[in-house]
């Protein structure tokens, strides 16, 4: 047998099955706590894809640094090069390449001096591979024998800025 304190706060059948769901404060106060939830992870996600995404123009340079190198140890200097000479699309910083629609950056060659050269990528806005991103650039000042000397990124609100890792860009 079991002893209740106080027996008259029983409910009865009824009442307890009135009480067996959420309030609507309850399911209001959940769903918003839901929506913060997704809408910071929606945030991390995005930031991680843009990142996969600076992994092209990485690759891409990779490959424009092979080439220079190249370049170099066939004609003897680097202030001659041109962007045809990289596959890339243009030899002004100042007009990038067209965007292509299977790519996120646009490239560019510029700066060529005997040893040393400038190599650019530019995340598209419009025409290149979709989604568009964030309006900034990339640059890579490449020696003759390949070896990166500096680099360097620009966002729309701010100026290059010369670094040693990507760890403040593109974000």
């Amino acid at each position: 047998m079991i002893l209740l304190k106080n027996p008259r706060k029983l409910l009865s059948p009824e009442k307890a099955r009135k009480r067996r769901g959420f309030t609507l404060l309850e399911l209001i106060i959940v769903i918003i706590i839901l929506g913060i939830l997704a809408a910071v992870g929606l945030a991390q996600y995005l930031n991680q894809l843009e990142r996969f995404r600076f992994g092209e123009a990485k690759a891409n340079i990779g490959a424009m640094r092979k080439l220079v190198q190249s370049y170099y140890f066939e004609k003897g200097t680097l202030a001659t090069v041109t962007a045809s000479d990289l596959n890339i699309g243009t030899d002004s910083v100042d007009f990038p390449s067209t965007c292509v629609p299977s790519q996120y950056f646009s490239y560019g060659v510029n700066y060529p001096a005997a040893t040393l050269v400038y190599l650019y990528a530019y995340r598209c806005t419009s025409g290149g591979k979709s989604p568009q991103g964030k309006s900034f650039g990339l640059c890579w000042r490449v020696r003759s024998d390949g070896t990166i000397e500096q680099y360097a990124y620009y966002t729309s609100t701010s100026s290059w800025v010369y670094t040693t890792d990507w760890s403040g860009c593109c974000k």
